[in-house]
């Protein structure tokens, strides 16, 4: 079905079964469906989102917010001028690129808060790498290993288990707080910046690169380091079972951006809408509700 809406329009639909194509529509689209694959690009207003089940649902182009709910797959927003906000259950990778405002990213193992991403995050299972972000920064999650380059603090990093690598912009901009239960830690911090560190393993060992003649304290299996360079922000760091590695560095280049989630190319039914300068109108399917305003 292809239906030619007024460039002006807001669409609602409603449906059980099939894709949804729309671009070039500068009013508001909100979709609910049990099962769609939603592709949206060139909004002038705001989205809404909500699936019981979706391979893919991608957002590129938005002025207003965007809201996802539900369940799904794959997820991709790319140049969001409004908040952005996501609550569900998506199991697929995920994909935050060029986001002006806030980003909150909410499911039931994960709980993600980001002032600002001209850059870009890259969630997939097991993974969580990111680049170019503006705090205050916040994730809580459970078994995932971290990443995050050339970006400023805030930043609080809260695993059950995981890797946490950190490679800060030169400067930090605000406390660092990184804790894992288990997994290692390690931070390459530019040799230009200023910081209070103060690093714990309780079950590990400690490997100091950034400055020879700041000393480990020992107790037991505990392990302790303190340094301070300058007047800069806190950085705590402490892992239950596992080392921590402080190197002297730069933010350095992120890895190569990965590639936009793909649905699955299985033929379905699809709704596409476009923008014109008349108005098209074609019968919806049995049990599908479509509405442009």
């Amino acid at each position: 079905m292809d239906i030619a809406v007024p460039k002006g329009a807001s669409i609602e639909a409603h449906g059980r079964y099939g894709d949804f194509d729309i671009t070039g529509v500068s009013g508001n689209i909100s979709i609910e469906s049990d099962n769609a694959g939603v592709r949206l690009s060139d909004i002038g207003g705001s989205v809404s989102v909500e699936t019981r089940r979706s391979d893919i649902v991608r957002v590129v182009g938005v002025k207003g917010n965007v809201e996802l709910r539900g369940a799904g797959w794959d997820i991709e927003l790319d140049t969001i001028q409004g908040l952005a906000t996501v609550n569900g259950t998506y199991t697929g990778d995920k994909l935050f690129r060029r986001l002006a405002q806030p980003l909150r990213y909410d499911t039931p193992t994960t709980e993600l808060r980001v002032e600002r991403t001209p850059g870009q995050i890259s969630i997939s299972r097991g993974d969580f790498t990111a680049s170019g972000l503006a705090g205050p920064f916040l994730l809580k999650t459970r078994s995932t290993d971290v990443e995050l380059y050339d970006f400023q603090g805030p930043a609080e990093v809260n695993l059950e288990h995981g890797d946490i690598e950190i490679r800060p912009a030169a400067a930090l901009g605000g406390k660092f707080d990184l804790r894992t239960r288990a997994g290692d830690i390690r931070l390459s911090l530019p040799e230009t910046a200023q910081f209070d560190l103060r690093a714990e393993t309780r079950r590990g060992e400690i490997d100091n690169e950034w400055n020879g003649s700041a000393r480990v304290t020992e107790e037991g299996r505990r392990r302790t380091i303190a340094l301070q360079v300058g007047t800069g922000p806190v950085v705590n760091a402490v892992t239950d079972r596992g080392s921590v590695v402080l190197r002297k560095g730069s933010a350095s280049e992120p890895p190569p951006p990965p590639k936009p989630p793909k649905a699955p190319s299985r033929r379905r039914s699809k709704v596409r809408w476009r923008s014109c300068r008349g108005q098209a109108h074609f019968p919806p399917a049995r049990g599908d509700r479509l509405h442009a305003k």
